[in-house]
């Protein structure tokens, strides 16, 4: 039987006596991941990104060397404006196969699209400094910023989606809607999106699917019914006789005296017994008016008090299910750990907040980082080192800035690699005019060996602090 790990070829059993794997398991993972990544291709297919960037990472988490799966699972990324989380990918793609990857041709297209890679990187810190703006209630200044952003990345589709929440902030459904059909089509299964659509749309009649075509004829004004409702015309006496003029005006005359003289004063005393009874039964609705308020007060108050115990019971259910979260996010990342996935289960605890987290769990995370940290440091200062040496600066600078993240303190690396990553990486700080992170790489390098290539160092400080 030929192992489907390591390729080598045994007589006896299920599993490989080289690399301890058991091939029926590792098969049937492979099988999974696959099953997951021709699933997700649909998706991609049919423009439901969302749909198809989960079922990618269910690949890639399934089967961490699935190259087809991570590249496509960077090409969707990519797509919908997640610039950072695509070029990680690559770059573990790569670090996994260097030969024949066509991951390898993506991020060499980013190098060389030097000027479009720095308008997608600014798309996002647009999109960074509109979230700030919406924190502060200006979502006019928002607006501005992500419509730059989608200007530089058109199919950025979280900073279209926070240009359509914007839009229905200031209540203007029509450009909101415009931005939400923008995202749809971009990512037709975006449940931001879509719930965005739903609110707009909210007690509207469901349309049918209609064309383009269709759908901009539709949007024009109806004009109006010319069938309008038809006047009653009234019929006009052609004259009137002298005598029933006469005979009208006495008639009033003898009405009225007979009114004022005999009526009006019966009348006079039967409406102020009226308004005295009026009177009183006001009287009496204000004072059952008046009760019912205070009672209904009173309910108010303990209604009041009733939420406020039921508020400070659901604050304390949200804080113990967030607690239980982030638990269960430090036993994910410990058994990532623990099957040699270093760089995963860093990147699960990175920012974690430790508040309140049992002492075993927070054992856990010391353990991950004591155990991790030596690894990933060697790791990347050599990949990056490598590269560097190969001219393939923007990959070593990105291998050796996470090199310099795991360094801790100096004790995961060798003193002669220490001095190499804070040289190489303050040299490529210099060669992108990052001046104060070259400066903070060197002045590091005096503090830690004083007694290595001093003047050299200094003499570079001169020279970017020139530059400061």
């Amino acid at each position: 039987m030929k192992c489907p790990n390591c390729k080598k070829t045994f007589d006896k059993g299920v599993k490989c006596p080289y690399c301890k794997v058991d091939t029926v398991l590792y098969k049937g993972i492979v099988k999974l991941s696959e099953k997951f990544y021709n699933r997700g291709l649909a998706k991609l297919k049919n423009s439901d990104f969302t749909s198809g960037i989960e079922l990618l990472n269910k690949s890639v988490s399934v089967d961490k060397h699935n190259i087809m799966a991570r590249n496509l699972l960077g090409l969707a990324l990519f797509e919908v404006g997640h610039v950072g989380d695509a070029l990680k990918h690559w770059l573990i793609s790569c670090a996994q196969q260097s030969d024949d990857n066509p991951a390898e041709g993506y991020l060499n297209r980013v190098r060389k699209n030097t000027r479009e890679f720095e308008k997608l990187a600014d798309s996002i810190s647009m999109y960074n400094i509109a979230l700030s703006h919406i924190r502060q209630k200006s979502d006019d200044l928002a607006i501005i910023q992500l419509k730059r952003a989608v200007d530089y990345n058109p199919r950025f589709v979280d900073a279209l989606n926070l240009l359509a929440l914007c839009h229905m902030i200031q209540n203007d459904k029509d450009k909101a809607m415009h931005v939400v059909e923008r995202v749809l089509a971009i990512d037709i299964g975006n449940s931001i999106a879509q719930e965005y659509n739903a609110t707009l749309n909210a007690g509207k009649p469901k349309p049918a699917k209609v064309s383009t075509h269709t759908k901009a004829r539709a949007a024009k004004t109806l004009e109006t019914s010319p069938f309008k409702p038809m006047g009653i015309q009234e019929e006009k006496p052609s004259g009137f006789r002298i005598g029933g003029i006469i005979t009208f005006i006495v008639g009033a005359v003898l009405a009225s005296a007979a009114w004022y003289f005999l009526i009006f004063p019966a009348l006079q005393q039967e409406s102020e017994a009226e308004v005295a009874s009026v009177r009183q039964e006001m009287a009496a609705m204000e004072q059952e008016h008046e009760e019912q308020l205070r009672a209904k007060t009173a309910d108010n108050d303990e209604l009041q008090s009733a939420n406020m115990t039921l508020s400070d019971e659901i604050e304390t259910v949200n804080q113990t299910a967030a607690l239980q979260n982030r638990i269960t996010l430090v036993n994910q990342a410990f058994f990532l750990f623990l099957d040699n996935q270093y760089a995963e289960a860093v990147d699960i605890l990175d920012n974690m907040d430790r508040n309140e987290l049992p002492y075993d769990v927070t054992n856990r995370i010391n353990t991950v980082y004591t155990g991790s940290f030596p690894s990933l440091a060697t790791y990347y200062f050599n990949g990056g080192d490598d590269a560097y040496r190969e001219g393939d600066y923007y990959r070593a600078l990105v291998a050796l800035e996470r090199a310099f993240r795991f360094m801790d303190g100096g004790t995961n690396l060798t003193a002669i690699q220490q001095r190499r990553l804070l040289s190489v990486l303050a040299t490529l700080y210099e060669n992108n005019e990052r001046w104060e992170e070259a400066h903070a790489r060197l002045t590091l390098h005096l503090e830690l060996f004083p007694q290595h290539y001093v003047t050299a160092i200094n003499n570079r400080l001169r020279d970017i602090e020139e530059h400061l």
